[in-house]
């Protein structure tokens, strides 16, 4: 069992995930964990080279179209 820190920065609250289990991830920094709840607790896998790229997309649209996507959700 391994205790992940909270932080929080810029508003977030972010885990820090220690090395050994970033290594048995596979996942460096940049790289994308998903969260899946499991009737008891959460389980962690890494993404794959697929569903990086897209939520990588999905950011740089997100952050060069703030204004307009901000609007739409009023």
């Amino acid at each position: 069992m391994s205790a992940l820190r909270a932080h929080l920065v810029d508003g977030r609250v972010m885990l820090e995930l220690p090395s050994s289990i970033a290594e048995r991830l596979n996942v460096s920094t940049g790289g994308i964990v998903i969260a899946n709840d499991e009737a008891d607790g959460v389980s962690l896998t890494a993404a794959d080279d697929d569903i990086s790229d897209i939520m990588a997309a999905v950011e740089h649209v997100m952050a060069e179209h703030e204004w307009v996507l901000s609007e739409l959700a009023k």
